[in-house]
């Protein structure tokens, strides 16, 4: 085996922060139907950054040496309704999905009752977003928890959630845990910001 000495040296190009931030808008924007097949979405998501040229599939995977990127795992609505029941009421409070109140956006997905006290409840998801159920409301970045932030400036008074949207760095069942205990944090949180406003009067 020779040694020989090499005479044009390649320089890694190293991803900067808004190459990242663009390949993350790009997975946001993968139609629903990409999210029940990770690996089609992927390579077509890859398809696009790589400009829709070249007739091969650049820019992430082993083929260009840079990591794929990952799978994000979403909490469908009827998982995080069950969620924000179930810790609702663990704090005395009666969930009833379902509008409580009349409002011109859209309808909340539920409301929560204590001490004749009525509190809209709304959990933003990914497929809430894609289905529009927010347009006109909200920032129209397709994601959750903007949209979340966007809701709770329009409705103050209303309980907004959203998917925290984890990436599958393990295994999608750590995955689903972890989501699961960030919605029961959200929760938590709120919990405690509605008994400080009461303490407040």
């Amino acid at each position: 085996m020779k040694v020989k000495p090499v005479l044009r040296a390649v320089k890694p190009a190293y991803p900067d922060k808004y190459q990242i931030e663009y390949n993350k808008t790009l997975l946001q924007y993968r139609p629903k139907s990409w999210l029940k097949k990770p690996l089609a979405g992927l390579a077509l998501t890859a398809l696009l950054s790589a400009g829709l040229s070249g007739c091969y599939i650049g820019g992430w995977g082993e083929t260009s040496g840079e990591p794929s990127p990952p799978n994000i795992y979403h909490v469908s609505d009827a998982d995080a309704l069950r969620i924000l029941s179930e810790e609702f009421e663990k704090a005395g409070f009666i969930f009833v999905e379902g509008n409580a109140s009349e409002s011109a956006d859209f309808e909340f997905d539920a409301h929560i009752i204590k001490d004749e006290s009525t509190v809209d409840v709304e959990y933003v998801s990914i497929d809430d977003v894609w289905d529009g159920k927010y347009f006109g409301v909200t920032t129209g970045y397709f994601s959750p928890k903007l949209d979340a932030e966007a809701l709770r400036q329009q409705h103050p008074d209303a309980a907004v959630f959203n998917d925290p949207m984890p990436y599958i760095n393990e295994t999608e069942e750590i995955a689903r845990q972890n989501a699961e205990e960030e919605i029961r944090r959200q929760v938590l949180d709120f919990i405690a910001w509605l008994a400080a406003v009461s303490a407040e009067g």
